[in-house]
């Protein structure tokens, strides 16, 4: 016959103590870990909706050059869908950069997940029409659920929304980005679009 197994024995309200007190601490820990990652994450979003607010409120109203037929030159460098958005605008000056680019707002796939990027390439004479896959790129937001964009048309009144733009001679008035990250969504970002004139020395 197998002995019967001994009893444990009762902690002592000493053990009991230590043992809440580590729990409580291990819980503190977590919840500062997570209050942490999120004031990160406010301050990175904060940082990319800046930024973006920046180089998507001024495009260039430069035309693109007429096509092999000698088409009328009236479009402007302005494509847009519900997943991206492509134009000239400028971007802000600091070493090795400043003045006009062809941009390009849009999803990408990372190592670590899906990331919204900005690609640019410099504005140059003669125009050379942009190359994505080579442009230099800066990553705004890692970890990307969702993201869509919308165009205000203000051509037709009351205005109206939509998630393309067919216009080819016209820009929006407003972009709306709606994007969802590992974080927690995004409150909706809408930017006006102030066009800076063709071969605008400012820009």
């Amino acid at each position: 016959r197998q002995p019967e197994a001994t009893p444990p024995r009762p902690r002592g309200p000493m053990s009991l103590v230590v043992l809440a007190m580590a729990s409580a601490l291990r819980t503190a820990a977590q919840t500062e870990e997570r209050v942490d990652a999120r004031l990160a994450y406010s301050d990175d979003a904060r940082v990319a909706i800046s930024f973006l607010r920046t180089v998507l409120s001024r495009v260039s109203a430069e035309r693109r050059p007429p096509g092999p037929d000698g088409g009328a030159q009236r479009a402007v460098w302005f494509a847009a869908d519900a997943a991206s958005v492509e134009w000239v605008g400028v971007m802000p000056v600091r070493p090795g950069l400043g003045g006009r680019h062809f941009m390009r707002l849009a999803v990408e796939p990372r190592p670590d997940g899906n990331a919204l990027v900005l690609r640019y390439q410099p504005w140059i004479v003669p125009v050379v029409p942009p190359s994505w896959e080579s442009a230099a790129s800066v990553v705004l937001v890692r970890q990307v659920k969702g993201f869509q964009l919308g165009y205000e048309d203000t051509a037709v009144q009351p205005a109206v929304w939509t998630d393309a733009w067919p216009y080819p001679d016209r820009f929006p008035g407003r972009v709306a980005l709606r994007l969802d990250s590992s974080a927690g969504p995004w409150a909706p970002v809408v930017v006006p679009l102030r066009t800076l004139p063709g071969g605008d020395a400012a820009s």
